[in-house]
């Protein structure tokens, strides 16, 4: 197969014609999207046990860097973007879903991170359906701090919960600590993403550049 071959769909109009190369689905981000997500999704099943605690963390690092990963190998595409959007949600659904039940983290902090990944799904895939430039939206940078804060937020509550669970009380003392000022950190950057992907949904753009001012 040709590096440059191309799956094409087209639509009526060519603004709406989605052009999909292989070597933009084949890339190394992309395996570290999906390598990411398979290990947070099988370690948050395990958080009791240190094994469980270093899938997630090495399975979010993965997921965070890849973004970097892609702009520093010259393979960044829209196709990346969304494969890199649609594991994120997934595997923090996921990992939300199983610290919830495990009583690993606060139901407020769960809960908030919760609805502010939701809201911005939802924003960003309707703002995705009213652009001309379909799939091509791209995270803020208030989104990418709020991101950083709601996973060190994590980290620390899922390791709080693992110390406690082979018999490290005051570690995880301190661990819960560090989770909650992580998270009081995250919330002024992840207001403003909200409120940012809210906009591009209500008046159009796909990127901080674009998106008008309300």
């Amino acid at each position: 197969m040709k590096e440059g071959r191309e799956l094409v769909r087209s639509d009526k109009a060519d603004s709406n014609t989605v052009t999909i190369s292989v070597k933009d689905i084949v890339t190394i981000p992309n395996a570290m999207s999906l390598v990411g997500g398979k290990l947070t999704w099988e370690g948050a099943e395990n958080l009791e046990h240190v094994s469980g605690l270093a899938q997630v963390i090495i399975g979010r690092t993965l997921d965070v860097a890849d973004g970097a990963v892609a702009r520093a190998t010259g393979q960044t595409s829209d196709v990346g973007a969304a494969v890199d959007a649609v594991t994120d949600k997934l595997v923090t659904g996921k990992l939300l879903y199983e610290m919830q039940k495990k009583g690993a983290a606060p139901n407020s902090v769960i809960g908030t991170i919760a609805l502010l990944n939701t809201t911005n799904a939802i924003a960003t895939g309707i703002a995705n359906c009213r652009s001309e430039h379909k799939g091509e939206t791209r995270p803020t940078k208030s989104g990418k701090l709020a991101m950083a804060g709601e996973t060190l937020a994590l980290f620390a509550y899922a390791s709080a919960y693992t110390a406690e669970q082979n018999g490290k009380p005051r570690l995880a003392k301190i661990l819960r600590t560090v989770g909650r000022t992580a998270f009081i950190a995250s919330l002024p950057p992840a207001a403003h993403a909200s409120y940012t992907y809210i906009k591009r949904a209500i008046f159009g753009g796909n990127s901080d550049e674009d998106t008008p001012e309300a």
